[in-house]
């Protein structure tokens, strides 16, 4: 139970606050308005943001809570092709 887990060390850091279940922002909000600043940063080609309940990932859904994103990097299998055409 990684979420209790994480609430229990937040509340004997930060008290009752810890409890919150929603924080006064919006945390997709705040990483859509930061999306350009992360791609370069990181030096991504595509970023897409979304909540853990739409992740196939079991360890995703459970260890994710707010305030504490998860990132999940992959890579696409793809292959750079140059074509000549020898009659120009």
């Amino acid at each position: 139970m990684p979420f209790v887990q994480v609430i229990k060390k937040n509340f004997e850091q930060h008290g009752l606050k810890a409890l919150n279940l929603t924080l006064p922002f919006d945390e997709k909000l705040v990483l859509e308005i930061n999306a350009s600043y992360i791609l370069n940063t990181l030096q991504l080609k595509e970023l897409k943001i979304r909540f853990a309940h739409d992740s196939n990932d079991k360890k995703i859904i459970e260890t994710c809570c707010p305030g504490k994103p998860i990132i999940s990097l992959y890579t696409r299998v793809s292959l750079l092709l140059l074509f000549v055409n020898p009659r120009v």
